[in-house]
């Protein structure tokens, strides 16, 4: 039945257009002079991206295709780009090689990046202490004035707007399911009450990542990597710790969320690395807020799947996915 939604999409049709650009833009994109092979793999999982792993000459690259503007913005795979070139200060990141956003031989805007060797987070202690060590040094970057990334200059308050919004255009959908827009108003009225009587404070002072999922970490034993940053703003750290510790978020693509020993062992070495003694407080708020926004994306996405309004080449590998986080959220 799903299948039917989303109609077909050709892999076999995409990689051989990947290895035509790859055998006419070699030299300028990687300064290959002879690209003597050319091996292509999906990788799936993306919701928004289109993402292989190209192995040229016994060398490995990343390549993403931005199938869709989950920021919003018409420049995201510049911006994530540009993000990425920040971020080699830190070692954080993999490295960018290249971007193409002609849309000459795609429709799609594109990125060559690094391709990185390594592991899915575990739920072992020296795993989740190398994710909190690089979530914290993140958290550090110094950020230059006048940068240029997305800011939310008041984080309390933007993110309540964004939930705000989202519900509001929810609301306006015709299949919208209207236990779920009650349980989501209850909510939000709740957590408004609690926003207004809060004395935490909330610092715009760090690069934030937004969408710290265990599928966009890679550890490689010695540290962990952070990948995909179409979404990266500037923002109050808790964001992503929010993210990072949801049992929402980790739905997506894990057995599980952590388990509070295991949320423990993490939170200790943040706040080791970053010295932040009020992060679990801020991140209690912000999780009721990501919880909602969470629970207003997949039910949106449900939707779109199966109005067909979705990418084929997207849709038919995540609705089962959208379905699971918008379990999770627990609001039915």
């Amino acid at each position: 039945m799903v299948a039917v939604l989303f109609g077909i999409y050709n892999s076999h049709k995409m990689e051989e257009k990947i290895k035509k650009y790859f055998l006419e833009k070699g030299a300028e994109a990687l300064g290959l002079e002879v690209a003597h092979s050319i091996v292509i793999s999906e990788i799936k999982g993306g919701d928004y991206n289109l993402n292989y792993k190209i192995v040229i000459n016994n060398r490995s690259y990343l390549l993403r295709l931005t199938a869709e503007a989950q920021s919003g913005r018409s420049d995201q795979a510049r911006y994530e780009y540009e993000t990425l070139r920040f971020l080699m200060v830190g070692n954080l990141a993999p490295r960018p090689y290249y971007i193409d956003d002609s849309r000459k031989y795609f429709p799609y805007d594109l990125i060559i990046e690094e391709y990185i060797e390594g592991n899915k987070i575990m739920y072992e202690e020296g795993s989740l202490r190398r994710c909190a060590h690089a979530i914290a040094a993140l958290h550090a970057l110094p950020i230059p004035q006048n940068s240029f990334f997305s800011a939310w200059e008041n984080p309390l308050e933007c993110q309540l707007s964004a939930v705000e919004n989202a519900l509001l255009l929810y609301r306006q959908r015709k299949v919208a399911d209207k236990k779920l827009v009650a349980a989501l108003e209850d909510k939000l009225l709740m957590t408004k009450q609690d926003i207004n009587t809060t004395s935490v404070v909330f610092s715009p002072k760090s690069l934030v990542h937004t969408d710290l999922v265990f599928s966009n970490m890679i550890d490689t034993g010695e540290r962990v990597y952070i990948i995909d940053w179409e979404k990266a703003r500037i923002d109050d750290p808790s964001y992503d710790i929010a993210v990072f510790l949801s049992p929402v978020a980790n739905v997506w693509d894990a057995p599980r969320a952590l388990n509070e020993s295991e949320q423990k062992i993490f939170l200790k070495e943040y706040i080791e690395h970053s010295g932040d003694e009020s992060i679990a407080e801020r991140a209690e708020l912000r999780s009721r807020l990501f919880t909602m926004q969470a629970a207003l994306w997949a039910a949106g996405r449900i939707a779109d799947v199966e109005a067909g309004s979705i990418r084929a080449e997207l849709g038919k590998l995540n609705y089962e996915r959208y379905q699971r986080v918008l379990a999770a959220c627990n609001l039915l």
